[in-house]
């Protein structure tokens, strides 16, 4: 799950392609279309998670203090 958040890694998202492409063979179209609206939520999910991963690695600001003697 990690791996998914730090988007290093797409198993998730590959197994679930995966399976509804195997449920819309066998004609379980309902089926189908719950693991598409999944894969859809994930993928929203993966894409949050890499602006957030941006702003945090990118927008990182370093403030100077100042010394004791000025």
């Amino acid at each position: 799950a990690r791996g998914f958040l730090d988007g290093a890694d797409d198993a998730p998202l590959v197994m679930l392609r995966t399976e509804m492409e195997h449920s819309a063979e066998r004609l379980e179209f309902e089926r189908a279309a719950l693991l598409r609206d999944k894969v859809r939520r994930l993928e929203v999910l993966q894409e949050q998670f890499a602006r957030i991963r941006f702003g945090v690695e990118e927008l990182s600001f370093a403030y100077v203090a100042a010394a004791q003697s000025g």
